[in-house]
């Protein structure tokens, strides 16, 4: 929100979360929308009659099951995120960088010489 104005934030929020008919995360952009002060009357009242208009033919429901909820958590509730894709790490056997403790997929970091976010030599 420092960087992008909140309206964008929300309203790019709503709209792909439509597309991807996950209209339970698109109800909440919609609610954020709706109670930002920056709004005018006007704009708000658009804002609540497209949403009328999405919600009377969808559930506010996430239709879609994330590939996610079929994996283990760690300890608290999370799993750690490879520093060079970006993906979740469900496996067991990982490297984990000796300074930062962030971790990557052994196959990922083999190809490089440093950890991505630290620097430290991967060694």
């Amino acid at each position: 929100e420092d960087i992008i104005p909140s309206v964008e934030i929300y309203s790019l929020l709503a709209l792909s979360a439509c597309a991807n008919r996950a209209f339970g995360t698109c109800s909440k952009a919609f609610i954020k929308l709706e109670s930002l002060d920056m709004l005018t009357s006007e704009q708000r009242l658009q804002y609540e009659d497209l949403a009328l208009e999405i919600f009377i033919k969808h559930s506010p429901k996430d239709g879609k099951k994330s590939d996610l909820d079929s994996l283990p958590e760690g300890g608290e509730g999370k799993l750690p995120t490879c520093v060079v894709t970006g993906r979740p790490i469900a496996d067991y056997q990982f490297w984990m960088c000796g300074v930062c403790k962030h971790c990557a997929h052994e196959q990922d970091i083999s190809n490089h010489n440093f950890c991505p976010l630290c620097h430290n030599p991967v060694g």
